[in-house]
């Protein structure tokens, strides 16, 4: 949605449009949309990447296609460049709030990949890496405790 809008802005698109109907930079982060409110005129955009932001870190993932439960390589590599991407985009509209919180997300993934866990609680991309038998492992299952489970009974 991202590179749509960007193209549809670069070729004389309406930009009030992508302002209130994609993202809505008039209203630059003043917290997560509460995307559960069924009653909430919510930008696709801008939920799109409050949601990634804000859950990026729940061990209550799924892959790409949400079939299979756990802590996946390929779906954060997606969840990173999004609020990369999410953190310039929300910057060209205006939302420096917005833009500052994806890109804050998007360097706690990073800073796992360069060893460094200032956030214990971040789930890193050094997770991924096997380093006795040097290679990557694309999943991390998902294994319910029980504060795990009610969680999950929660979402379902």
């Amino acid at each position: 949605m991202i590179l749509f809008a960007n193209q549809y802005l670069a070729t004389g698109g309406d930009a009030s449009y992508v302002n209130s109907g994609l993202y809505n930079a008039t209203d630059p982060s003043s917290g997560l949309l509460n995307i559960h409110d069924p009653n909430a005129d919510i930008p696709v955009i801008k939920a799109d990447l409050d949601f990634v932001a804000g859950n990026w870190r729940n061990q209550l993932g799924c892959d790409l296609w949400e079939e299979v439960r756990g802590t996946h390589f390929y779906t954060r590599l997606v969840q990173y460049r999004a609020l990369v991407d999410g953190a310039a985009f929300a910057a060209g509209l205006g939302d420096l709030n917005g833009a500052s919180f994806y890109s804050r997300e998007a360097a706690l993934m990073v800073l796992g990949l360069c060893g460094n866990k200032s956030d214990q609680e971040a789930p890193t991309f050094d997770q991924f890496w096997n380093s006795t038998g040097n290679y990557l492992i694309a999943l991390e299952p998902f294994r319910p405790s029980n504060s795990n489970q009610q969680k999950l009974e929660q979402y379902y």
